[in-house]
């Protein structure tokens, strides 16, 4: 994948606190396997849709990559969630999460540019996604 050790180790921290990961030490040495973790809730669904994603194609890795972080953030799930309950307005929405203007601004961003948010006349909505992953991921955080 033409990462560092280090950035490489990084994004398997990641997602083993995400719940994606197994890990066994030995010695210096850690070992991960893909495994969902059983008290990270819902890891099991988003496991299970990213494996399909990448099934399509290896190419996909960023794409899933991608995907998935959009949703690693605490304050961009609070957002999906509060839009899974209707279209709001910005300060709607800053009302709902506690967010500042500026952090709202940053996550929405994100959650735009990634496909799961849309805006039209000042109103936010989640977008019909277009793929299984980003239909789960979105699922799960507006339950």
């Amino acid at each position: 994948m033409r990462l560092s050790v280090s950035s490489a180790s990084q994004h398997l921290r990641v997602l083993n606190a995400r719940g994606f990961l197994g890990v066994r030490r030995r010695g210096r040495h850690v070992y991960y396997r893909v495994g969902s973790d059983d008290s990270v809730p819902d890891a099991a669904a988003i496991l299970t849709a990213a494996a399909d994603a990448l099934r399509v194609s290896r190419k996909a890795v960023d794409s899933v990559f991608r995907i998935v972080t959009a949703c690693t953030h605490p304050r961009r799930l609070d957002i999906l969630h509060s839009l899974g309950r209707g279209d709001l307005t910005f300060d709607e929405i800053r009302r709902a999460t506690g967010a500042s203007r500026s952090a709202l601004h940053r996550h929405i961003s994100k959650l735009k540019a990634r496909g799961f948010v849309e805006e039209s006349d000042g109103v936010f909505r989640c977008c019909k996604a277009r793929d299984p992953l980003t239909r789960t991921l979105v699922s799960l955080a507006s339950k």
